[in-house]
Formats: structure tokens, C-alpha cells, sequence
């Protein structure tokens, strides 16, 4: 009887960590496809403009929602950029338009990299990707006090950090 009370319990805990890796390491299809299609861009940004990869894929995955947002799919736009030379019926300002996600990838890096606004993360580490979400929020690219949160959870959940 207890020999079998201890199979029992072997075999619960087998499953339940069987059951367990499996579901984790289940990566839905959306997100598989996001990663393989924007993560070359997004090393493509670091090396040009110095923004940390795990940061721009963070950004990307958080502002169109893995790339499925209606401005990545119709703008071609990945980091809700504005254009504030247009005026639209509803705003004072539209959303950018791209030719392709590199050129919004570029724009997303150039932004960062070059603008006053956004000076003190080019002084950041750059494998320090909780520095730059926190500092993103710090520089006024969104200002939500939940913002650095959301981009790091996102980073570490889909292990886009190296």
C-alpha cells in the first residue's frame, strides 16, 4: 500500500511538471513570428544607433500589440510615432507612415539616439535595459508610471534581454 501511495505521488508531481514546462515553453504563434521577423531590425538598431535590442523589441511589442496593431500592419509605423507636421480631423497631430519596418525601426533608433530630448540614454549602459525602460518613461517618450514596468515584463517574459 505505501509503495503504491509513493507511485502515486511520483506520478502526480511527473505530470504536474510535465504539464507545467510544457504550457511555459509554449510560445504563441503571434509572438514567434514577431521575434523572427523584428529581431534582426532590432540588433540592426543597436549596432547603427546604440539602443539596447532587448529595449526597441520591448518598445515594438508593447506599442503594436507584437506587431499586430492596425498602425504596424497599415503605417508600417512600430513605435506609435507621430508626425506633427500634419493635422488631422481629430488631433493635432497623425501617425507616421513608413515604406517599410526597417524605416521605422531607423526612426525609432535615430530618435533616441539623436534627439536632446532623449540624450541621457545614450549615456546608459547599454545591457542595462531596466535603466533605458525606466529612463524612457524619465525622457517623456510615455510618461505612464506603469510604462517601465509593462517594457521590462515584456522583455523578461519573452527573454528578448541577452
Amino acid at each position: 500500500m505505501g509503495c503504491l501511495f509513493i507511485n502515486k505521488i511520483f506520478i502526480m508531481k511527473y505530470l504536474f511538471l510535465l504539464i507545467s514546462t510544457f504550457s511555459y515553453n509554449q510560445i504563441p504563434d503571434h509572438v514567434k513570428d514577431f521575434i523572427s521577423k523584428y529581431e534582426p531590425l532590432a540588433q540592426e538598431v543597436f549596432e547603427i544607433y546604440g539602443v539596447p535590442k532587448a529595449v526597441t523589441l520591448g518598445v515594438c511589442a508593447y506599442e503594436t500589440g507584437f506587431g499586430r496593431s492596425h498602425n504596424a500592419r497599415e503605417r508600417k509605423n512600430f513605435f506609435g510615432m507621430k508626425d506633427f507636421t500634419l493635422s488631422c480631423d481629430d488631433k493635432n497631430w497623425c501617425w507616421k507612415r513608413y515604406k517599410n519596418a526597417r524605416k521605422s525601426f531607423y526612426d525609432f533608433g535615430r530618435l533616441l539616439s539623436k534627439a536632446k530630448r532623449y540624450e541621457s540614454l545614450t549615456k546608459m549602459n547599454k545591457k542595462d535595459y531596466k535603466a533605458w525602460c525606466y529612463g524612457l518613461r524619465n525622457c517623456g517618450y510615455n510618461r505612464s508610471e506603469n510604462y517601465p514596468s509593462r517594457l521590462i515584463s515584456i522583455i523578461e517574459k519573452w527573454e528578448f534581454a541577452e
